[in-house]
């Protein structure tokens, strides 16, 4: 089973149907990955992501978007991904919000709350180990229960196009700093980093 947390670029088109980002195999800065998206003869937007580690149990993380050809979406920014299971029957807390998070026996809930926030965290049932992010500027956000799915306890940064496409030049940026409950490795594959508990190193 899946522990620690996924953070991704992530662009979904009318429909909420994911659009294809790659990575294109340039390491930023040696801590991380270029990639684009938008299909290998269709590139819409570029992009870096970086990652890096602070201390123990502490890191951040830098992802930038460029948008080079105008498309409209549905969501344009970056997805972090937790196990539903970690977080069930938890709680959730961002500047303005502090919500619980649906148990395993109850009904899947997509929209768990959003808006505009500094900080967010996720605590466990048991009042155990909390994620906890630290944005360097607000950004947009979402809360979702994505189970149906099979995508998890989701955070989304960013926002959609409002149903006018994104110019070209748009640039969507954010930093952050993470805390995590256990020491983790950060793994990059493909496109994004993988912060992942010891059981988890592929």
């Amino acid at each position: 089973e899946e522990t620690g947390l996924r953070i991704a670029p992530q662009a979904l088109a009318a429909g909420w149907r994911a659009v294809e980002i790659a990575g294109d195999g340039s390491p930023a800065e040696d801590r991380g990955c270029s990639f684009k998206g938008g299909g290998k003869d269709d590139v819409a937007f570029t992009g870096q992501a970086k990652y890096w580690r602070m201390g123990e149990g502490a890191y951040a993380a830098s992802i930038e978007m460029v948008v080079t050809a105008e498309r409209t979406y549905a969501a344009f920014g970056v997805s972090i991904a937790m196990p539903y299971d970690d977080y069930a029957g938890g709680r959730f807390k961002t500047d303005a919000l502090n919500r619980g998070i649906p148990g395993l026996q109850d009904k899947p809930k997509a929209w768990l709350g959003g808006g505009e926030t500094r900080i967010a965290s996720f605590q466990r049932a048991d009042g155990g180990g909390t994620i906890a992010f630290t944005f360097a500027e607000p950004v947009r956000f979402s809360v979702q229960d994505a189970r149906k799915s099979g995508g998890g306890l989701l955070l989304r940064l960013g926002e959609g196009s409002a149903g006018k496409p994104l110019p070209i030049g748009h640039v969507f940026k954010t930093d952050f700093t993470f805390t995590i409950p256990e020491e983790a490795q950060i793994v990059y594959d493909d496109i994004v980093s993988i912060a992942a508990g010891p059981e988890w190193i592929p």
